[in-house]
């Protein structure tokens, strides 16, 4: 009464429907395959899309959402470093850094009145070692919630002389 798995009915089949079955099997995923190479000729990989038609196709290699999809990745490609790139680039950063700290460094000895001779810091006398300094907007959100102000304190809880329901 119930129904025969598939398992069951290929035990029990001849040769000759297993060799049937096989070759229904084997159409299948051609015509499958073929669906998906025919597909992929209408596949844009930039943005990742499929289409159906031909005019849908076109419509799509025309419209703005995939030309900014490429101008964008053209832009990211541009963007990128190399190893080499980014290693002299966090070099300078770092030295520039460096002459800023000994320059406001000067200032301060020279605001503070120091009547000794001024003497110049070298980039080289600054701590290799420190990190430079990151700007942004992300600093901004961390700044504020320094500068607010101390939570108020909750009013005292009433008496029982207060809540007397006499």
């Amino acid at each position: 009464s119930r129904k025969e798995m598939e398992s069951e009915r290929q035990a029990k089949e001849s040769e000759e429907d297993a060799k049937r079955r096989l070759e229904a099997v084997a159409v299948k995923e051609k015509i499958a395959q073929d669906v998906k190479e025919i597909r992929s000729v209408f596949f844009c990989d930039i943005c990742n899309k499929g289409y159906k038609t031909v005019p849908e196709w076109d419509n799509h290699l025309s419209s703005y959402d995939h030309h900014h999809a490429k101008r964008m990745m053209e832009f990211k490609e541009q963007q990128k470093l190399t190893g080499e790139d980014l290693e002299k680039e966090m070099q300078e950063r770092a030295k520039r850094e460096a002459k800023r700290q000994a320059k406001d460094l000067e200032k301060l000895r020279a605001a503070s009145g120091n009547s000794e001779t001024k003497q110049s810091v070298q980039a080289t006398d600054i701590d290799k070692s420190a990190k430079p300094i990151k700007f942004g907007f992300g600093m901004m959100g961390k700044a504020k919630s320094k500068l607010q102000p101390p939570p108020k304190k909750k009013p005292p809880a009433p008496s029982a002389e207060a809540l007397d329901f006499d």
